[in-house]
């Protein structure tokens, strides 16, 4: 749940500190939580973002796509966005 529960403190001590990229699920389904991550700085990803099954060369791929769009539009990143440089 939002606000609560060490999923929740890691995060947000993430979002925080802007040291690693706090990636988080938005689809209709998600957990309300999701949404105020995101609203907090999070990097949203929907259902076609997301590869079936989660590996580490697809986290790899996803990275190098957040660096892409940071390096076009760095505005919804906020500090996340210096991470990618």
């Amino acid at each position: 749940a939002a606000g609560e529960g060490g999923t929740w403190a890691g995060a947000i001590e993430a979002l925080q500190r802007g040291t690693v990229p706090v990636l988080v699920r938005s689809a209709s389904n998600a957990p309300a939580g999701n949404s105020e991550l995101i609203a907090k700085g999070g990097l949203a990803l929907t259902d076609n973002d997301i590869p079936d099954p989660l590996t580490r060369e697809a986290v790899t791929l996803l990275t190098a796509a957040f660096e892409r769009r940071a390096a076009e539009d760095p505005a919804p990143y906020g500090a996340q966005a210096t991470l990618f440089s």
